[in-house]
């Protein structure tokens, strides 16, 4: 049974609305009642209408709030979670909470995320200033239980989470030495600061490690003009979808049109269409998407122009080779290698021919933007 802090609430709350500013009031009744009906509460969802009408009060609950802090010294997760919200809902004016938030997101009952997730949103919403929040988070990092809740709100913090860049640097280097490689991804939030963390995953990882920071470094774009260099190396990679994205990434982050020939040799060597993965993390990429970079590149890509004409040549060739046999639904069935199914539910043929034709047909339109002339 817990102690009343009736008499408590009773005192902190009557002198804050002296003089001429009424009395907030929530469905008639003032805030004392409201925070008297929810410690009356033995479960949570009796204390559910009080604690609704407490967070309406927003910052005008904030003479109440040693009585929250009090309640935040409850072993209770449940109960501390719908505490955590009012306090929240107090918002700046609740900063004095601030430590008994951190006691409670650092308090060991059984494991419970939404107890987690109710403590970090307070500790942001009471703090002034992000920095505040960036440093109170940034050892919590430690905690194998926090952990990842603290990750993901120091990254949704965005730039001011730079000055926790030791910390998140460790933690994401121990997961992908679990293999979890999500982590990385999320750090773009963060800014153009994480790049060197960025570039030590690319050279000392591989696989899904080095596809996300790949992935970082494109949601950063001209943000990440300083991962050049580490690009230009990965241009001679073994591995043809990591050169193509090399490629890419040299023209989105820098203006670069240095990979443009990586782009004209892969149009032979990546596969001619791959079907979207349903399964796995990373991407593979074919030979339309490097028609399509190459068309975006526009007149800085006039390298790859002798390939480009030969994919229209090829294209226009074997349209007119297989001519007859895709002019009727029984031809085009005989030709096929595969299906694509429609969003009605039915099946369309696909044959070497359908794939060759389409990419004859975007190298086309990408000669088109490279010479800037306009497309018949």
């Amino acid at each position: 049974m817990r102690v009343s802090l009736l008499p408590l609430v009773v005192l902190t709350v009557a002198p804050a609305f002296a003089g001429d500013k009424p009395e907030p009031k929530y469905e008639g009744k003032p805030l004392a009642y409201w925070v008297a009906q929810f410690q009356k509460g033995d479960t949570a969802e009796q204390r559910a209408p009080a604690a609704e009408a407490l967070k309406a009060f927003g910052p005008d609950a904030a003479p109440a709030l040693p009585t929250f802090i009090e309640m935040l010294a409850d072993r209770s997760p449940a109960y501390r979670s719908q505490v955590l919200v009012i306090v929240a809902a107090i918002g700046p004016a609740a900063k004095a909470a601030r430590p008994a938030v951190l006691n409670a997101l650092r308090s060991k009952p059984a494991f419970d995320f939404g107890h987690d997730r109710f403590a970090l949103n307070a500790l942001l919403a009471i703090s002034p200033e992000p920095k505040d929040v960036v440093s109170a988070l940034a050892p919590l990092l430690e905690d194998q239980r926090l952990g990842g809740g603290v990750y993901e709100q120091l990254c949704a913090i965005g730039p001011p989470a730079k000055d926790a860049l030791p910390a998140l640097r460790r933690y994401v280097l121990s997961k992908v030495a679990e293999g979890i490689t999500e982590p990385v991804w999320t750090l773009a939030s963060v800014g153009p600061d994480v790049v060197p963390l960025l570039l030590e995953l690319l050279e000392a990882h591989q696989g899904r490690s080095r596809y996300e920071a790949l992935r970082c470094l494109e949601a950063l774009g001209p943000k990440a003009a300083s991962a050049g260099p580490a690009l230009q190396k990965l241009l001679a990679h073994h591995d043809p979808h990591t050169r193509y994205r090399a490629a890419v990434l040299l023209w989105a982050c820098n203006n670069s049109s240095d990979g443009v020939p990586v782009l004209a040799e892969l149009l032979t060597q990546l596969p001619t269409r791959v079907e979207k993965e349903r399964y796995t993390v990373s991407r593979h990429f074919s030979a339309h998407d490097a028609v399509q970079t190459l068309s975006e590149i526009g007149p800085k890509a006039r390298a790859a122009l002798p390939e480009l004409r030969r994919l229209v040549s090829t294209g226009f060739a074997v349209g007119i080779v297989a001519g007859v046999g895709l002019s009727s639904p029984e031809g085009a069935r005989a030709l096929a290698t595969n299906y694509r199914v429609n969003s009605d539910g039915s099946l369309t043929p696909r044959t070497p021919y359908h794939e060759l034709m389409e990419l004859g047909r975007a190298a086309d339109a990408a000669i088109a933007k490279i010479e800037q002339k306009p497309n018949p």
